[in-house]
């Protein structure tokens, strides 16, 4: 028996609701499939690449990748790449492997910020912009590989997700964010929460299927939270007129 199996129990009992200090090497239900180290873990990042190519094609056949669609370019190029991050990452279990599957995480809270101060206030729309929060984001990643806390991190994604959705709302109310991205950002938030949530309860559900565990339900849950974004982020930006 590997030392892996023999922590029964622990992702549960030392992390809190949103698994900020979860063991990122260990899994339960985490046997090979199709050959496949981890197989579970790895093959459901599919939906992650078929979705952010998905939302490339449909961003450019609708005529976006235009000057001001870099937030929805880097959207889902960002998705496309977690792919490979996250399945290196379950087939590896390294330290690399993990950072390459956080930095595309990052990446993707960064351009969704990014957008949605962008579409509410258009001066914001600047790649210096999104260059800062990118940096913002991926400076987590990296104190959390060099030893620090990854509170920094899951505090960030649960920032990020309040500010999106309170200005949000606020931006609804005075009309100047369409009814179709306020539902995208909140069905986003919604499901990705219930993401974070089968994360920490992946071992229960492990054993309450007998062989499906809660973090490739996350992976699935979280790929139907980023194809929420489809109906907003899948089409060019509104630019405002030039004055």
């Amino acid at each position: 028996m590997s030392a892996r199996a023999l922590r029964p129990g622990s992702k549960l009992l030392t992390a809190p609701l949103l698994a900020v200090e979860i063991d990122p090497y260990w899994f339960p239900c985490d046997g090979p499939l199709f050959g496949i180290p981890h197989g579970a873990n790895v093959l459901t990042n599919l939906p992650f690449l078929l979705l952010g190519l998905w939302g490339l094609a449909r961003l450019r056949r609708s005529g976006g990748a235009g000057a001001g669609d870099g937030n929805r370019v880097g959207l889902w190029a960002s998705i496309a790449l977690l792919a490979f991050g996250s399945g290196a990452y379950h087939v590896y279990l390294t330290p690399l492997t993990l950072a390459a599957d956080r930095v595309f995480i990052s990446a993707i809270l960064a351009f969704v910020v990014a957008e949605v101060l962008a579409t509410v206030w258009p001066s914001l729309r600047r790649p210096r912009t999104t260059l800062l929060l990118l940096v913002v984001t991926e400076l987590s990643v990296v104190l959390w590989m060099l030893g620090a806390t990854s509170l920094i991190y899951g505090a960030l994604q649960v920032l990020g997700s309040v500010v999106i959705a309170w200005i949000a709302v606020r931006a609804w109310r005075d009309g100047r964010l369409s009814g179709i991205a306020l539902r995208s950002i909140f069905q986003f938030i919604a499901l990705y929460a219930l993401a974070k949530v089968a994360e920490v309860l992946d071992e229960p559900i492990c054993r309450l299927t007998g062989g499906f565990a809660g973090h490739p339900l996350k992976h699935l849950l979280a790929a139907a939270a980023l194809a929420a974004l489809l109906p907003w982020m899948g089409r060019p930006a509104r630019l405002p007129p030039p004055a």
